[in-house]
């Protein structure tokens, strides 16, 4: 009885809009490098790690 509805389709995204999509995302990507002064700064504490349990917000 869970049936879904058909995807609601806000936009239409034509091959030209995705890359125009990807291009922005490749600049903020490269903007939060420069901020950074890291490109490849990750977080290594234990807590940026996965533990393999499922987030509270999942259940």
């Amino acid at each position: 009885m869970n049936r879904h509805g058909a995807p609601t389709t806000f936009i239409t995204v034509t091959p030209t809009m995705r890359s125009l999509i990807e291009n922005v995302v490749e600049d903020l990507l490269l903007l939060l490098d420069e901020i950074d002064g890291e490109p490849d700064l990750e977080d290594d504490t234990e807590d940026a790690e996965h533990d393999g349990r499922e987030p509270d917000w999942f259940k």
